[in-house]
């Protein structure tokens, strides 16, 4: 007989292994006792035969922008089944008590990185979020000049000072993240090396950063972050003069990003990959929060929501990754 429920403190480990052998990596002693520290038992929520965990999947409590209102939001994490369990339901069955469990929590939009879409689908969960990755040969970069009084200073890992820069971006693009310290301490900053640099204007403003690594003749941009045209050029300007000791420049960037019409030649290796699904988890309360922009001749949204009723999708209303405004 299967249960599903939450996992306690001591059954931690036992839902790591089972992520270590899903997803093919290996934890040390000490990354388990870390993660021992920051996990909270209560998001996880596993199925169990005869009192083993046969699968599970985690709940995390996030806030994203939509429409550049903050919506609680629902992700989806570490979803695995042991082989000898598999295709017998449990993990449709996990998501159906997960979309339960953020409906009670208050979180209307729900996101998960997908192994398969179409797995995804029969759930109500849609492509959402698309991404530009570019490999950028060293003789096209972009040659920007220095803007006059302006500086690049490297820094700690401060999550403090690269916080309110990295919100300032964020808010006007649909599909980000609002970051805590949890946040940027395990997740974001834990497995990547690198050196963070910030950009401040003549005013000594911080209006940009760049967190990348440099190794193998690559500069590997993990994130790149501009509030205007200036900290933009002068951060490109900053990644080029690293010229003795790089051939080529990997970044990812937004699908509405400028760059390939501000170089001198936008020939290089640009790449659109689909990332993100989104499913809507309470349609009355997302529809609610929702803020709309008034457009003339524009359906009623009882139209929109006929159409995606046709379409078997009725809570999978897809915002693609944009700026607002």
């Amino acid at each position: 007989m299967g249960e599903i429920r939450t996992l306690r403190q001591e059954e931690l480990l036992e839902s790591f292994s089972l992520s270590e052998f899903a997803f093919q990596y290996e934890l040390t002693e000490e990354e388990k006792a870390e993660r021992m520290g920051w996990t909270d038992p209560n998001q996880v929520w596993g199925y169990f035969v005869d009192g083993h965990l046969a699968a599970k999947l985690t709940i995390l409590s996030l806030q994203t922008w939509v429409n550049g209102k903050s919506f609680a939001m629902g992700g989806i994490a570490g979803v695995a089944t042991w082989p000898e369990y598999r295709r017998n339901g449990m993990v449709g069955q996990l998501l159906v008590k997960a979309l339960q469990v953020m409906k009670e929590q208050g979180q209307s939009i729900s996101f998960l990185a997908p192994f398969k879409f179409e797995f995804y689908r029969k759930y109500g969960w849609e492509a959402y979020i698309d991404y530009l990755k570019y490999e950028i040969p060293l003789d096209k970069l972009p040659k920007f000049q220095a803007t006059e009084g302006s500086s690049i200073l490297r820094i700690a890992r401060d999550w403090e000072i690269l916080n309110p820069v990295y919100s300032a971006y964020a808010e006007p693009y649909n599909g980000m993240l609002q970051r805590d310290a949890s946040w940027w301490t395990n997740r974001f900053f834990k497995n990547k090396k690198g050196t963070v640099a910030l950009y401040l204007n003549a005013q000594g403003e911080h209006r940009g950063y760049v967190f990348y690594q440099a190794k193998d003749k690559t500069a590997t941009i993990h994130e790149m972050v501009f509030l205007d045209e200036e900290a933009r050029r002068g951060l490109w300007k900053f990644i080029a003069d690293h010229d003795s000791m790089i051939t080529k420049v990997e970044v990812n960037a937004p699908v509405d990003d400028q760059l390939p019409f501000l170089v001198h030649d936008p020939r290089f290796k640009q790449e659109k990959i689909t990332y993100f699904s989104a499913r809507i988890v309470d349609v009355e309360a997302f529809l609610t929060q929702y803020v709309y922009e008034a457009r003339e001749h524009a359906p009623s949204i009882f139209c929109t929501l006929a159409i995606h009723m046709r379409s078997g999708i009725m809570a999978s209303i897809v915002l693609p990754l944009v700026k607002v405004g």
